[in-house]
């Protein structure tokens, strides 16, 4: 608790390269197969061909991504489809990525604290998964979402700018200002 908290807590300098974003759900969601075996979870991808990299950190979206597949998991069980969607929002130059299981959904109640840190229906959660998941997608530029229909499922919705500038050209900017 007291690793994830520091984790959650620490503002780190983030490493913007150019990142491969279905590469990295794929290798993610082996991952993810392993931490969670031995469930017999299906995975259905349908991936975007000829998606544009996005510059990003590769680590902190590794973390995204394998808290939001672990969560899918553990919301189908131990039997269930998990898919996950990559396509390209030509408009807003926007890479989206869904990721949707058919699980027992989130009840009302639940989805406005969703974020929230420490907030958590597990039995051992920390509820900063979820928190932590938010913090890197803003870091991004992103936008993250959760929709959710109970007995029907959950989508989690999350939309990277393709490009930007980096970290630190934004910290100068934000010198300029003070």
């Amino acid at each position: 608790l007291t690793k994830q908290f520091l984790s959650y807590a620490k503002s780190s300098v983030l490493d913007f390269k150019p990142v491969n974003i279905n590469r990295l759900l794929l290798v993610m969601w082996k991952m993810s197969e392993l931490e969670s075996a031995p469930c017999r979870v299906t995975f259905d991808a349908r991936m975007a061909k000829d998606l544009p990299e996005i510059m990003g950190s590769q680590e902190n979206l590794e973390r995204v991504f394998l808290n939001l597949f672990m969560n899918a998991i553990h919301a189908v069980s131990k039997k269930g489809t998990v898919r996950v969607e990559t396509r390209l929002l030509p408009s807003q130059d926007t890479v989206e990525i869904l990721i949707t299981d058919d699980g027992p959904g989130i009840p009302k109640d639940q989805q406005e604290k969703i974020f929230e840190p420490f907030f958590t229906t597990k039995e051992h959660g920390t509820g900063l998964g979820l928190s932590i998941c938010q913090s890197i997608i803003l870091q991004h530029r992103g936008n993250i979402a959760i929709h959710s229909s109970e007995g029907k499922g959950t989508t989690v919705s999350i939309q990277i700018p393709v490009q930007q500038s980096s970290p630190s050209e934004d910290a100068g900017e934000l010198l300029l200002f003070r």
